[in-house]
């Protein structure tokens, strides 16, 4: 027999739990328009969800209904968050590399296109189930609620500023790296962006130095 003991400990992925938090808003009269993956881009998102609460695509988002309750996000957000690539998945780039330098795009892609979204989708949700940078959600509704929901299923989650901001799912793990633009350090860390001057940069980095030794000096010996 199977030991469903051990299984029911594991832990669930973060694709699990997100399902799970947005399950329960569903309950609760939420639109859930499609999964992650299925639309490319914002526009493209809240098109759809338009769409389909039967606003024509002649009509502008901002004609939205007030109270519209709905959560999504969509394929770049996915691709950033759960595999650290804003663009198509390793899989489809492998098929893209495979296109004989002689064939019909159009033609090779009718015949492989369902092939390729098929082994995309079953990578998404068995191998790229973990968070590794933030993911960002779109939504309408009450952001306590949706926040909630979220941290519920033991997410770490930033709620948004004001109404128009997404609201921010982090890996389990703080991700941070810093960037040099146009002559200053840009900081990322868990989603925030803070600009640092050279000078503040290397002053911060002084700082985290001596912080890292007294911590070092401070872990107690077993």
């Amino acid at each position: 027999m199977p030991n469903t003991k051990n299984r029911s400990r594991m832990k669930a992925s973060d694709r699990e739990r997100i399902a799970t938090a947005f399950g329960e808003l569903v309950e609760r009269g939420y639109l859930l328009p499609f999964a992650g993956w299925e639309v490319c881009c914002t526009n493209c998102g809240w098109a759809e969800v338009a769409k389909q609460i039967g606003i024509s695509e002649d009509d502008e988002v901002d004609e939205l209904p007030a109270d519209l309750k709905t959560v999504w996000w969509h394929e770049q957000s996915d691709s950033y968050a759960f595999c650290m690539d804003g663009g198509a998945m390793p899989q489809t780039e492998e098929f893209l590399e495979s296109i004989p330098e002689d064939a019909d795009f159009e033609e090779w892609f009718d015949e492989h296109g369902e092939e390729i979204e098929a082994d995309s989708i079953l990578a998404r949700t068995t191998e790229y189930t973990m968070l590794l940078e933030p993911l960002y959600i779109h939504w309408r509704g009450d952001k306590h609620e949706i926040v909630a929901a979220l941290r519920a299923q033991g997410l770490r989650v930033m709620a948004p500023p004001s109404d128009g901001k997404c609201i921010v799912v982090l890996p389990d793990h703080s991700t941070f790296h810093a960037d040099p633009v146009n002559g200053e350090v840009v900081l990322h860390l868990d989603g925030d962006e803070t600009v640092l001057t050279i000078k503040d940069a290397r002053r911060l980095a002084r700082a985290l130095n001596r912080a890292v030794k007294g911590a070092q000096g401070q872990v107690p010996t077993l």
